[in-house]
């Protein structure tokens, strides 16, 4: 006599099984968003300094980077007052805290010197602004 379909054991193997495979693929999965947000606000947070850079050279102007809550502030001095020209929005997770507020010369250059610590997801990074404009980024733990 031949018995068709599966045993409850069989069952019950292939179903842990597939439990094991799931599980393993959502904490791959979870790392790799998690990656991917960090990745997303370093961008972003370069980007940014190179645009401030690129919009001081472009109009001739001083361009202030500051940070307000979760934001950052790009500001154009003009007539004597900064003028907010651009906001920079991080969502809560990304947390960010600046030694100085930099500021971009037409010139190129940046003073004061000032580094941005920017906390993502248990990964710390610092990105240092040089005298001469040059963006560095380093990882801290």
């Amino acid at each position: 006599m031949k018995h068709r379909g599966f045993t409850l054991m069989e069952a019950v193997v292939t179903v842990l099984l597939m439990t094991m495979i799931y599980m393993a693929s959502i904490s791959a999965v979870r790392g790799f968003y998690n990656h991917l947000q960090v990745q997303q606000a370093l961008r972003t947070a370069t980007s940014t300094l190179y645009w401030a850079r690129f919009q001081a050279l472009e109009k001739n102007k001083p361009i202030r980077l500051s940070r307000a809550e979760q934001n950052w502030e790009i500001a154009i001095r003009s007539g004597g007052k900064w003028m907010l020209i651009r906001v920079v929005k991080y969502t809560r997770e990304v947390v960010t805290k600046f030694s100085a507020e930099p500021v971009f010369y037409p010139q190129g250059n940046v003073a004061p010197t000032s580094s941005i610590d920017l906390m993502v997801k248990n990964r710390h990074y610092q990105i240092t602004l040089a005298i001469t404009g040059r963006i560095k980024v380093k990882r801290i733990v």
